[in-house]
């Protein structure tokens, strides 16, 4: 082996060290000591009678060997979720090269009612199209007085199969006649968000609630 050659797999061994001892890091509790102390309160949400969840679709994605993949070729977990050239938002550049206004661009004058048309025109420009799936679930919440209701959690990834599967379970009937009181986004990770055109086309005017920050 010559000098080069050593100092290469030197810096290497280094390098891949590093990384190794961020991730053990971010992991141990540890980690707390660089987050901001924050007083806990109590609060109270009040009681009710009875609490009902039907599972719409827990299937994020259906590979999770492709979406790993996806995700080390464009940089890691803490990569902008918008430039991984998923869909709906591909731009045709290649994995790690996305961009949310390209990618809408190409189908917003589709949405929300042609989703199945939207969606074939996203596939042709996104890395691994086939296999966003998504989250979402009806939660059924009775109050003391026997009162029900309706609320939609997250809305998935796919606009095929979150459309699917809203028909399946009637979702779809459920917001058109407005029997969901509103629409909750836990989070804006693509696979419980980026379904949204699924929701909007049956009830554009649903009542909406988001955490706060989201992406400006």
């Amino acid at each position: 082996m010559n000098r080069r050659d050593f100092l290469r797999g030197a810096a290497l061994g280094v390098g891949a060290g590093m990384l190794g001892a961020m991730g053990a890091f971010s992991y141990s509790p540890w980690r707390k000591a660089m987050l901001p102390q924050v007083q806990r309160k109590m609060t109270d949400i009040g009681q009710c009678k009875s609490v009902r969840i039907l599972n719409i679709s827990e299937t994020s994605w259906f590979d999770n060997g492709i979406f790993m993949n996806n995700v080390t070729k464009a940089g890691g977990l803490l990569v902008d979720q918008y430039t991984f050239n998923w869909p709906p938002f591909g731009n045709g550049k290649g994995i790690g090269k996305g961009s949310y206004a390209d990618g809408i661009a190409k189908i917003k004058h589709l949405l929300p009612h042609k989703l199945e048309e939207a969606w074939a025109i996203a596939k042709e420009s996104s890395v691994a199209p086939d296999n966003a799936g998504g989250f979402s679930c009806l939660v059924e919440i009775e109050d003391l007085e026997g009162k029900k209701t309706l609320y939609l959690f997250d809305t998935g990834w796919n606009y095929e199969w979150m459309d699917t599967c809203y028909k399946r379970e009637g979702i779809d009937r459920m917001l058109a006649n407005n029997e969901i009181t509103a629409f909750i986004q836990t989070h804006e990770h693509m696979d419980h968000f980026w379904g949204f055109p699924a929701v909007t086309k049956y009830n554009p005017n649903i009542h909406i609630y988001t955490p706060s920050p989201f992406y400006p």
